[in-house]
């Protein structure tokens, strides 16, 4: 199904970077190592070091050469520097992320335009665009063809799951270079003489300083080039602004927490009226005199700048010198803030009785909701917990299974915790609520232009003795990190979960293909 693997023979690329980091990098004091990650960490610095990276492979050719046997291929690789530099750069990628980070089987040739052709055949071309570590990058690109091929119909075409960094497309849109899965089920990055056009296209994991403004520039070259995508920037933006995902979801009267926004421009003593009023009318609405409050930026992901904060409104006004006074102002100097209030009230424990509160952590759900051709569907996620309040993995907290947290689920009860026995009634509740944030999202928006897939956060709650699961919706991401560790989600808790991200886009793109491929109506 891809390029043909060779399981039995480590990669010329894999030889290479084990070279640099026994033979270079290992003759390094630590000192001077952590001063290499440190400069390996900035733009300027990094390139730097790959040209060092790459003279230093081209200075120590024969000894490579003696030290590999004098492999064929060597000689082709060392006659390539894009391919040395490609080697640079994953090894800079490893050096970043540690000595546990995967490494990465490059090929050191172009494939022709007849190599390709064999390759990807007439399938459409689905392309994966990243911004982030291709090492670790190349995982999701798997767990996306594995489901490709599980959903595939007898008889149908197939879809080309192509890995594809921004700076491997070209100005049209197309990819010069593309991780793929081959037919040993091994991902390998490979480079093509002639580029290949890409058919639809998502947008995941991009430099986070810069993320909103490279998607926007990234999905105008797409629309320009005429490429379906799966999340379009502007129906992204929905989901980006968590202000306006609140009030989608509020329109549509789904069950999310109270917010307000302050925008940029406020004052610091103007801002702080605004989290005094908030309060007030939350206490009024909750009939509860101490609250929590998360006060964070109104574009933040994965957790940054989040923080809780607990008021009681018999305890006066909040001053410019109160912790959450400064947290505001520090949100203010980047973005608007999001006042949200504090939801959930279901804790997760991985012992089967928790015998102290300490053993139970926070717990929030990442459900992947995605478009099928016809409706959306809650198909796949995972759980975050932390002994934090805040569960994201951004912020330190662990990711799990979907049904082993559902399965390991406590509430309060009369002064105690007490085990939450979930039904498939209960996790039919959680795919609801989650696909109608997803349909909520794109409320006046033409399939074409709709955000096709998005990453629906949620937590639960027990309103009462007796009463079902409450799913709280608290916001949506349309580039899902943590994609590889998702499971399917099962209507039955004690089933057998499998590796999942989606069969439902796959049926979308399949119901796309006449379209897609030959320009006409589906």
């Amino acid at each position: 199904m891809g390029v043909k693997g060779k399981p039995e023979e480590e990669g010329i690329s894999e030889l290479l970077l084990g070279y640099l980091e026994d033979e270079v990098f290992g003759r390094l004091g630590q000192s001077s190592l952590e001063a290499l990650k440190r400069r390996a960490s900035e733009p300027s610095g990094a390139e730097a070091l790959k040209r060092w990276i790459v003279d230093s492979l081209l200075r120590e050719r024969d000894r490579i050469s003696r030290r590999t046997l004098r492999r064929a291929d060597l000689e082709a690789a060392f006659s390539d520097r894009t391919f040395l530099t490609r080697i640079s750069e994953v090894a800079l990628e490893r050096l970043r992320c540690g000595p546990n980070a995967p490494t990465l089987n490059i090929e050191p040739k172009r494939l022709s335009a007849e190599e390709t052709q064999k390759i990807l055949g007439e399938g459409i071309n689905f392309g994966l665009i990243f911004g982030a570590e291709s090492i670790y990058f190349q995982d999701v690109v798997l767990a996306f063809q594995v489901d490709e091929f599980s959903s595939r119909p007898l008889r149908d075409g197939k879809v080309n799951v192509l890995g594809v960094h921004l700076d491997w497309l070209t100005e049209k849109g197309e990819a010069v270079r593309a991780l793929l899965v081959d037919e040993s089920w091994r991902v390998r990055e490979v480079g093509f003489e002639a580029a290949v056009p890409l058919h639809v296209v998502q947008t995941l994991h991009l430099p986070f300083s810069r993320e909103t403004d490279l998607h926007r520039r990234l999905s105008d070259t797409f629309r320009d080039a005429g490429i379906v995508q799966v999340n379009p920037y502007e129906a992204s933006e929905r989901a980006d602004d968590k202000a306006w995902t609140h009030e989608l979801w509020l329109r549509c009267r789904l069950e999310s927490p109270a917010f307000r926004l302050i925008p940029k421009s406020s004052l610091l003593k103007d801002a702080l009226k605004m989290l005094e009023a908030f309060i007030e009318d939350l206490s009024l609405r909750r009939k509860r005199s101490s609250l929590g409050v998360f006060i964070q930026p109104n574009r933040g992901t994965e957790g940054w700048m989040v923080e809780r904060f607990r008021f009681d409104v018999y305890r006066g006004g909040i001053g410019v010198e109160h912790p959450a006074a400064k947290h505001i102002a520090a949100i203010l100097r980047l973005d608007d803030v999001l006042l949200r209030e504090e939801r959930g009230n279901i804790r997760f424990s991985p012992l089967r009785e928790p015998e102290e509160t300490r053993n139970l952590k926070h717990i929030s759900l990442r459900i992947n909701v995605a478009w099928n051709g016809s409706s959306f569907v809650a198909e796949s996620g995972y759980a975050q917990v932390s002994e934090k309040l805040v569960a994201s993995r951004g912020r330190g907290g662990e990711i799990i299974d979907l049904h082993k947290a559902l399965r390991n689920l406590y509430y309060r009860s009369c002064g105690e915790w007490v085990r939450l026995n979930v039904t498939s009634k209960d996790v039919r509740r959680i795919k609801c609520a989650a696909e109608a944030a997803a349909q909520a999202l794109n409320s006046g928006l033409p399939e074409e232009d709709s955000l096709k897939m998005v990453g629906v956060d949620m937590v639960l709650e027990v309103p009462g003795a007796d009463e079902p699961i409450l799913p709280v919706l608290l916001e949506a991401n349309p580039r899902p990190a943590g994609l590889n560790h998702s499971t399917s989600l099962e209507d039955e808790v004690d089933a057998e979960p499998k590796l999942m991200v989606s069969s439902a886009i796959f049926r979308a793109i399949r119901l796309m293909r006449r379209r897609l491929l030959h320009g006409k109506g589906s």
